[in-house]
């Protein structure tokens, strides 16, 4: 193992746009994940201000559902953080490789994620790249699969006020083109109501195997998130015996007005809550053969 400040580092878990995470241990023996800068992305103000947020954000909110930040420190110019393991494989990856879960586990596994929204966008911060990408998912337990939200790499807050904040200089849209809400794909900036559309492109994608928008480039994507009507799930994926209640959950957090969806996380989870009642298919349906959130987090100028 290498080393890195107080930490010993090993092997690679995965890499992004901002920054790639290692297995790591402590010099204690306590067992983390490591992210490191990207080198690239050192002289970038940008870069280092989201990399510091992302820190900030996972020591504040402390939710069983969250990643969290235990450190943060650089060595040799380059900035690190410290976080708590999380078991699992991307819910992405679980998806292409084993198709979409029962609708009981379906439901189970977004209300985790958004029980994890709810914190954070209570204490004032919004995510910003909600993704299936960004959900890591432990199936160990097999009575119940659990999910945790990763990546705060573009989450926003002002720490005084509790208001997200945009960039400041030049105006970018940030985010994963095909989880991205209309307004955001606009230019306007990231809010809670944007990240609880993200989850209903997640939900859409667990229901059906694929995002309701997905396919050619980001501009395309983008356009038809802001344009298109969204096929109902049940005419995307007419093999499965949708249940009616879970459709219009699902075209209910894809409006294209904000002001249409769930107001937030928690009216959200409840209206689940009671569809969850009347779910009794457990059937789940084979990999898909179209997948797209292997996209990346896309950051352009606007």
């Amino acid at each position: 193992m290498s080393r890195l400040g107080r930490y010993f580092v090993g092997r690679q878990l995965g890499t992004g746009g901002m920054g790639v995470v290692y297995e790591g241990l402590s010099s204690d023996g306590e067992r983390v994940a490591i992210k490191v800068l990207r080198r690239d992305r050192c002289a970038d103000p940008r870069a280092l201000r989201r990399f510091h947020d992302e820190a900030v954000v996972g020591r504040i909110v402390h939710h069983p559902h969250l990643v969290s930040v235990i450190d943060e420190d650089e060595a040799g110019g380059v900035p690190y953080l410290v976080m708590r393991p999380v078991p699992g494989e991307p819910l992405g990856v679980s998806i292409r490789r084993d198709g979409t879960p029962s609708f009981a586990g379906t439901i189970s596994l977004v209300m985790q994620m958004l029980d994890a929204l709810g914190a954070i966008h209570d204490a004032g911060i919004v995510h910003g790249d909600v993704k299936s990408d960004n959900v890591l998912v432990d199936r160990s337990d097999p009575r119940c699969a659990t999910a945790t939200v990763i990546d705060l790499g573009l989450a926003r807050v002002d720490l005084w006020t509790g208001e997200p904040v945009a960039d400041p200089g030049i105006e970018v849209v940030s985010g994963t083109p095909e989880y991205m809400a209309p307004e955001v794909g606009r230019g306007c900036a990231p809010s809670t109501r944007s990240d609880l559309y993200s989850v209903g492109v997640i939900l859409y994608e667990l229901l059906t195997g694929t995002t309701p928008f997905a396919g050619g480039l980001a501009s395309q994507v983008l356009h038809r998130h802001v344009k298109d009507a969204v096929v109902p799930p049940s005419l995307r994926c007419p093999e499965r015996d949708m249940p009616p209640s879970l459709e219009r959950i699902t075209l209910h957090a894809l409006q294209k007005d904000p002001a249409c969806r769930f107001p937030n996380a928690h009216a959200f989870m409840s209206a689940l809550a009671i569809a969850a009642r009347g779910c009794t298919d457990e059937r789940t349906g084979p990999p898909p053969r179209v997948f797209s959130s292997e996209a990346s987090t896309l950051e352009q100028a606007i």
